[in-house]
């Protein structure tokens, strides 16, 4: 449990979200933390749905970075807001309190594989891009729901 105080309205749309639907996924997140010391939420997304059901995906968002770079700061503080109300968005919450709230509510994301840098010894892994809330059983998706290579 991490108490965090937002709100967002319904109608927002999110400054960086568009493209083709490629390499979506329908999950939940099961688990939200903020380790002592951190500037970051930690988000455990798992996978419900398809060939890759019950792989996890970590992500971290830096509500609470802190850089002497005030203006870095806040544009990094900015995007992991935008990530959280958008996350809001698609599970239909407007007045989050509790950040476990968006725990156990189904929605969709897209997994695109990271970029490895040439002298670093971590593997691509799968990243969260962007959200969309889960259609309904009856409402046509679009796009391609494959998965991005090496996932």
């Amino acid at each position: 449990m991490v108490a965090y105080g937002a709100t967002t309205d319904p109608n927002e749309k999110r400054k960086f979200s568009n493209g083709p639907m490629t390499g979506w996924v329908t999950g939940e997140y099961v688990e939200t933390e903020r380790k002592d010391g951190k500037n970051h939420l930690s988000l455990t997304f798992e996978i419900t749905e398809g060939e890759h059901k019950g792989r996890k995906v970590f992500q971290n968002l830096s509500l609470w970075y802190e850089n002497s770079d005030t203006d870095k700061q806040k544009k990094v503080r900015e995007f992991a807001d935008d990530d959280l109300k958008a996350i809001m968005r698609c599970v239909g919450i407007m007045d989050l309190r509790d950040t476990d709230d968006i725990c156990g509510t189904k929605l969709m994301v897209k997994l695109v594989m990271s970029k490895q840098k040439p002298d670093s010894d971590f593997e691509p892994r799968p990243e969260i891009k962007d959200y969309r809330r889960k259609p309904r059983d009856d409402e046509a998706i679009g796009g391609d729901d494959k998965f991005p290579d090496g996932f």
